[in-house]
């Protein structure tokens, strides 16, 4: 049998219209998202970017192997693409920001784009007004972390939520403990204590946090490690 001949592929046209829901998903922080979940049903983004052209990817005149994205991955990436490109930042932008996170936790650009929004939108706000803001960042966050334990752009923008927040170190570090009781070698949460340690102080208790995970694993490399790491900051290593 002949083999049919395939012809170039365009651009892939974003899809039609689709009905708002009367109701929206809010994240643990209360915002309110465009599709915290990354649902069948995608809320479209034309009536709240109507005054916006999408920007498509630009996968050049003939792509070869289309990557086969999700349902909605293409117009919020579109719509994403446009406001990085205009420089807006507003409570809509932030948003979207929530959504392209729901469909990719590594967007770097999109967890960028979120600080750059709330500085932004904070810069002349009062100090109680920012200090909240940055707070539910934070739960924001949290909620986002716990689905991506392992994920760099999580634990780097917890930090900055931290450092502009100056909080103590102590609900930090249990936050932590709490991740590494259900994985005791996760490399991310680790490095983040050693951060919370170093920036924020708390050393008294880490001894004794430490000492718990090699009596309950001897081979923990991760708590040794940890141990030294103490040692180098707490003690004299020379005598």
């Amino acid at each position: 049998a002949a083999s049919a001949s395939l012809a170039p592929l365009g651009p892939r046209p974003l899809r039609g219209r689709r009905t708002l829901p009367t109701s929206r998903p809010r994240c643990r922080s209360g915002q309110v998202l465009f599709n915290t979940c990354v649902c069948a049903s995608v809320y479209m983004l034309d009536a709240t970017f109507s005054d916006l052209e999408p920007l498509p990817q630009d996968d050049g005149p003939v792509p070869v192997v289309r990557i086969a994205y999700p349902d909605g991955f293409e117009e919020v990436m579109s719509y994403f693409r446009r406001v990085v490109v205009t420089g807006e930042c507003s409570q809509r932008t932030l948003q979207l920001s929530a959504e392209v996170i729901a469909h990719n936790a590594a967007n770097y650009t999109a967890w960028q784009y979120r600080r750059r929004c709330l500085e932004a939108m904070h810069s002349g706000s009062s100090n109680a007004a920012r200090e909240q803001a940055w707070r539910e960042e934070l739960a924001f966050c949290t909620a986002r972390g716990r689905e991506n334990l392992k994920n760099y752009q999580v634990w780097f923008h917890r930090r900055s939520c931290l450092a502009r927040l100056g909080s103590g170190p102590e609900a930090e570090l249990e936050f932590v403990a709490e991740i590494l009781r259900d994985d005791s070698k996760n490399y991310h949460a680790w490095g983040h204590r050693q951060w919370v340690l170093s920036s924020c102080g708390g050393w008294d208790g880490e001894a004794a946090f430490v000492e718990g995970l090699l009596e309950e694993d001897a081979r923990n490399n991760s708590a040794w490690n940890q141990r030294y790491f103490l040692l180098q900051h707490t003690a004299d290593l020379s005598s």
